[in-house]
């Protein structure tokens, strides 16, 4: 008994399933991006395309015809004779998202609201240490210290809400898909 030769999983779903004949490299590569089974890199994909197509034209599976300037590829006799199956696709496409759990996005607001509340404090700290330097200006070398670093806990404190804030914001628009 023949063994059933195996192909390549992009030419089987497009040759085989989808039953295309009479196509173009393009054709061929936006058959298999629409579908998919590549990556969306329209140039890596057509080399990809291309690199099947030579080798299908060497087994005398596929042949070429020039048509206006363009060579298109028909599938030959001896390629619908012949049964085959199909490698596993090298080319998994991305899985979608895992559901958000409840439990992170209420980690995410608890986090959310003790930095907001941490730069309340500071931006306070920060107010008061101006009206101190206003009112003992003789204390101006303590103070400026301690307002200086308020002032660089609030810029971080700054950059952790920001955060948070695109985070939970990214995540509301992922569940909204």
């Amino acid at each position: 008994m023949k063994a059933v030769p195996k192909i390549n999983a992009i030419m089987f779903k497009l040759l085989i399933e989808k039953e295309m004949n009479n196509f173009t490299v393009v054709e061929l590569r936006n058959a298999a991006l629409e579908a998919d089974l590549l990556p969306q890199d329209p140039n890596e994909a057509r080399k990809k395309i291309y690199r099947q197509i030579l080798s299908f034209q060497r087994k005398g599976w596929l042949n070429s015809t020039e048509v206006d300037g363009a060579k298109r590829y028909v599938v030959s006799d001896e390629f619908l004779a012949q049964s085959f199956a199909s490698h596993k696709a090298k080319y998994q496409q991305p899985k979608a998202n895992q559901p958000i759990q409840n439990e992170d996005k209420k980690v995410l607001g608890e986090e959310l609201s003790r930095h907001k509340g941490e730069l309340e404090i500071t931006l306070g700290e920060i107010e008061e240490y101006q009206s101190l330097l206003c009112r003992f200006p003789s204390l101006s070398v303590s103070l400026n210290k301690l307002l200086h670093e308020a002032q660089i806990r609030s810029a971080n404190l700054l950059g952790k809400v920001k955060a948070v804030s695109a985070t939970i914001k990214s995540l509301r628009s992922e569940s909204k898909c």
